[in-house]
């Protein structure tokens, strides 16, 4: 949702571009984010693994609560190391919180245009908020919504791809500018989640589906949306559980699921 958000924050004149610094944000001044482009924190690639985690700090400290004022004066004074895809919750955050600082006392209201007015949403979604910290890292990425509006999601952002509007370009842009994860780590998702590819806070160049334009968004228990602009399909798993390494209790193929219906359609003209 936050790099979906980031499109249309620079497509309503917020931000100027993905190649945009983030240098006007006193948060990050002097940790090894400041300088770096929008596109490298969306793209998970920003040279950060030696103090960062999935889910701790260097030194053990658990970053899934969102403190970003903490973690940015732990980060103070660390350097980039060389760039390579690094999976970690901290930087939707900081991203998200970075839209809040530009957006400023406007953000509840553009939250309201992409959500209601442009995706059209039924029901309430919502972002996790978290009043008792310091204003710049009060928002939190941690996003639900139902599955009928996960699906309207989906479905916009497949129509904003395929009328090249301001943020089907942005989407576009993120898709060239994927970056290869080249990562043996191990996950317990569904194999087909973690994906070979990753851009703009989205899966890519899934097995299988290599020589497709893939938006892949991925959560808890295996829920999956994987959409296809170029064949105008989106294929979506629901599960409240998946299997463990352990146990094969809420087993389902996920190949036949998400895969071959995408895998069996034909491009069509856009």
């Amino acid at each position: 949702m936050v790099g979906y958000l980031v499109g249309h924050a620079i497509c309503a004149g917020y931000i100027d571009s993905i190649d945009t610094k983030l240098n006007d944000w006193p948060l990050i001044e002097k940790t090894l984010y400041h300088d770096q482009k929008l596109i490298d924190l969306i793209n998970m690639n920003t040279g950060d693994h030696k103090h960062v985690t999935d889910v701790a700090m260097w030194d053990g400290t658990s970053n899934d609560d969102g403190n970003l004022a903490m973690y940015m004066s732990m980060m103070n004074g660390k350097k980039k190391s060389k760039s390579k895809y690094n999976y970690h919750g901290m930087l939707p955050n900081l991203v998200f919180n970075y839209l809040k600082h530009k957006t400023g006392d406007q953000f509840e209201n553009f939250l309201k245009v992409v959500f209601q007015k442009h995706v059209k949403i039924k029901n309430s979604v919502i972002f996790f908020k978290h009043r008792w910290l310091p204003f710049d890292g009060q928002a939190n990425s941690m996003f639900y919504a139902d599955r009928y509006d996960y699906l309207r999601i989906a479905k916009t952002i497949m129509n904003d791809y395929q009328k090249n509007n301001c943020v089907g370009k942005y989407l576009k842009d993120i898709y060239e500018r994927r970056i290869k994860k080249n990562t043996t780590e191990e996950f317990e998702d569904p194999a087909y989640n973690p994906s070979k590819e990753y851009g703009g806070y989205f899966h890519m160049g899934y097995s299988g589906l290599e020589k497709r334009v893939i938006f892949g968004m991925s959560g808890y228990g295996g829920n999956s949306i994987l959409i296809d602009p170029e064949t105008s399909t989106i294929t979506v798993i629901n599960s409240i559980h998946y299997r463990s390494k352990s146990s094969s209790k809420y087993h389902y193929n996920e190949k036949k699921l998400l895969i071959k219906p995408i895998k069996n359609r034909k491009k069509s003209k856009l």
